[in-house]
């Protein structure tokens, strides 16, 4: 296993196996769309959810998404937006953002 992420609900996971696999249960709408858009592809590093709908994902070409996150929380991303490399998500509308 890669990664296993938590998300608002007791029962929402989304897990990355090491061959870029996933198994996920009651995701975020957006991120389920994110990835039925993406054909359902098995090439995933990595996904964060976080506590209010917010997620984070990572694919092996280098390619990141994220969202969920309210207008304010994106508007502080628009610098790095093209360099985050990981993202995790905290209560109170918080979140960390690692970046090149």
């Amino acid at each position: 296993v890669r990664s296993v992420a938590f998300g608002k609900d007791w029962d929402s996971y989304f897990i990355v196996f090491d061959d870029g696999g996933w198994q996920s249960k009651n995701i975020p709408n957006g991120l389920n769309d994110l990835i039925n858009r993406r054909q359902k592809r098995g090439d995933l590093v990595c996904v964060s959810l976080g506590p209010k709908g917010e997620y984070f994902i990572s694919a092996r070409n280098g390619r990141n998404w994220y969202g969920g996150m309210k207008t304010h929380q994106s508007n502080q991303l628009t610098k790095i937006r093209d360099r985050i490399t990981f993202m995790d998500f905290g209560d109170d509308d918080t979140f960390l953002a690692r970046y090149k």
